[in-house]
């Protein structure tokens, strides 16, 4: 009778396995969520695009070290009275004219400005790039603490699912002997009892894995969660954390983004008041152009021959007035073209421009001012940050040490309670035993598998939070 009972329950726990594997229509990985949840984080969108705002300011500030260079045209015309731009005297003649310069300017000293804002912001990209990968690392966390929140629930649904099916079969047989008056009809009413309470822990540990579900969505982005796959047993021995405290902090101050973050915006600030102290000091630039005009206004004039001419003036001869008659030259005038105009008026400039600032309204030493506030500030962020993680790892590390301590205990009082009820079962199997010894044994064994899977999976959730404090944040495949 007692070989038949075992093999009676695990047929119907096969049963129930198989009924329950083959609802898993597709499988998600925890590699797979945290790709999803990169991808779709909206924080990390916006993060990339501060990064990509200053690349931008980085190459700015590159191309600044770059001559400026400049072509201008000037096209005009001029009507009524006006300024002869190559005779300098008044006319009262209709006219065009055009003028073009090519020149260039490139800065030889200014104290260094360019260079510095050049390292400044690069350690400003280099920042949003850490406060980048401080989001990515955050959400992967809380991926993972949710993902595992999910499995823990999953693992206590099979383990309530275990739970009932096994009441449930001892159900049936003291139906079988109750209905013979084999027993008193107590003993049934106990294991019924039992058996709605293992009912009533399979409907909240299921709601409990809706909304892991629904949490692991949110952090996903999505509208819709598949199965997963159980990367993690409830079965598996995890290993008591092999880090002190200080090796934790250590590898968080010199690796975590967060911190390297700070320390990149503090580092910018220092550039950012080396820029401001350099604005009190001379700068010199070297300028040239090369210029040319043209003008409507502009003859060729040909000599063509000579006429005479009487002038006023007279000579006396013979008691005669004689009229002096003189030669005077005849040209015709023909327009010079543009382009012949721009070769013949080109000209040129070399120039030398040395700025001395004297007054500027304060303003050179308010811009000191702001960037020592400055850079006070990102020194004050620095040691704020510093001091949390090393806070933070504290209190993670107690956690973790005191959740191992934890499953140690509960793994002892699992071996307890199984062999209370293995006791237990088999007094009652061959109705020595009352349902009431069964149930309390079976009520106290059952706890304590839960706690277990609890302690199991709290403890795995904390180590990984040391993880991510030692930078080795890890998926497991």
């Amino acid at each position: 009778m007692k070989t038949r009972y075992f093999l009676c329950l695990a047929a119907c726990l096969t049963i129930a396995h198989g009924a329950y594997a083959q609802q898993e229509v597709k499988k998600l990985t925890l590699k797979e969520a945290v790709d999803i949840a990169l991808k779709n984080n909206p924080q990390i969108a916006e993060a990339a695009l501060r990064s990509e705002s200053s690349a931008i300011t980085l190459n700015q500030s590159k191309r600044d070290l770059l001559p400026s260079i400049q072509f201008n045209v000037n096209h005009g015309m001029n009507q009524g009275r006006s300024i002869d731009p190559y005779t300098n005297s008044y006319i009262g003649q209709d006219h065009r004219f055009a003028s073009y310069s090519f020149g260039g300017n490139v800065m030889l000293f200014n104290s260094l400005l360019n260079q510095n804002a050049i390292r400044q912001n690069n350690l400003a990209l280099q920042a949003s790039k850490m406060e980048e990968l401080k989001i990515k690392e955050s959400i992967t966390l809380n991926v993972m603490l949710t993902y595992l929140q999910l499995l823990s629930n999953t693992d206590l649904l099979a383990q309530a699912k275990l739970q009932a099916e096994l009441t449930r079969v001892h159900v049936k047989r003291l139906q079988t002997l109750d209905n013979g008056g084999a027993i008193p009809p107590f003993h049934l009413y106990d294991l019924e009892g039992q058996l709605a309470t293992n009912e009533l822990s399979i409907t909240n540990t299921t709601n409990s894995i809706n909304a892991s579900k629904l949490a692991l969505a949110q952090l996903m982005n999505v509208d819709f969660i598949p199965e997963i796959s159980d990367l993690i047993s409830s079965s598996a021995v995890p290993q008591k954390y092999g880090y002190s405290v200080a090796e934790i902090q250590n590898s968080a101050l010199n690796h975590l983004a967060a911190i390297t973050g700070v320390k990149l915006r503090r580092e910018s600030a220092e550039r950012g008041l080396q820029i401001s102290k350099a604005q009190r000091f001379p700068s010199l630039s070297l300028g040239s152009n090369v210029y040319s005009n043209a003008s409507s206004l502009v003859n060729n004039f040909e000599l063509i021959g000579l006429r005479p001419v009487r002038t006023p003036d007279y000579v006396i001869l013979n008691g005669n007035q004689i009229s002096v008659i003189r030669p005077q030259p005849t040209f015709s005038s023909t327009k010079v073209p543009y382009s012949e105009q721009l070769g013949n008026h080109l000209g040129s400039s070399l120039s030398f421009n040395l700025r001395i600032p004297i007054l500027n309204s304060g303003y050179s030493k308010m811009k000191i001012a702001e960037s020592r506030v400055q850079l006070k500030r990102a020194e004050l962020s620095e040691q704020t940050e510093i001091t949390q993680v090393k806070q933070a790892v504290d209190l993670a590390y107690l956690n973790t040490e005191a959740a191992w301590e934890r499953l140690q205990s509960i793994n002892k009082q699992v071996e307890a309670y199984q062999k209370a009820f293995r006791a237990a079962q088999a007094r009652f199997t061959v109705a020595v035993g009352n349902s009431v010894d069964y149930t309390t044994a079976k009520n106290s064994l059952d706890q304590a598998q839960i706690n277990l899977i609890n302690a199991r999976y709290d403890y795995v959730m904390r180590a990984k939070i040391l993880d991510y404090y030692r930078g080795e944040l890890t998926l497991t495949e």
